[in-house]
């Protein structure tokens, strides 16, 4: 999985506005052959925190289309766990509208996102209820 993680982090997370989605799908594909585990693998969920972080819908959305698991599960949290983490109302909004996902799913610590934007992240929470995540929900 090496040759993808060094491809990613050298072309597609670099902050340029010509992202070669074509040969992001590309090069998913040839490591999904070699690697049959590779969707679920910590190097897909590096790559996919490190999208959250930068805003890079369009790489998710590619990912996604590779058939990355909207509930993806890395560093002990979901992809919404990130998006609150980092406090990005855009990007929970994003994650949201996402078909499948989860949007009261638990990390490691028995948390969901609402439970963290319940914490000092009032535009996140703002979200979160909007989308109806479940108030009853207890860690």
């Amino acid at each position: 999985m090496e040759p993808f993680l060094s491809w990613f982090i050298s072309n597609a997370i670099r902050q340029h506005p010509h992202r070669d989605i074509a040969k992001l799908k590309d090069v998913v594909h040839e490591t999904k052959a070699l690697h049959d585990d590779f969707m679920e693998s910590p190097t897909i969920g590096f790559c996919v925190f490190r999208c959250i972080q930068m805003n890079y819908t369009d790489i998710i959305v590619c990912l996604l289309e590779e058939g990355l698991d909207p509930n993806l599960f890395s560093r002990g949290r979901t992809m919404l766990h990130e998006a609150v983490r980092i406090s990005s109302p855009p990007m929970i909004h994003f994650l949201l509208s996402l078909r499948g996902i989860d949007k009261n799913a638990y990390d490691e610590n028995f948390r969901t996102a609402l439970m963290y934007a319940a914490k000092g992240k009032p535009q996140c929470l703002k979200v979160l209820l909007k989308a109806d995540c479940d108030l009853n929900v207890t860690d």
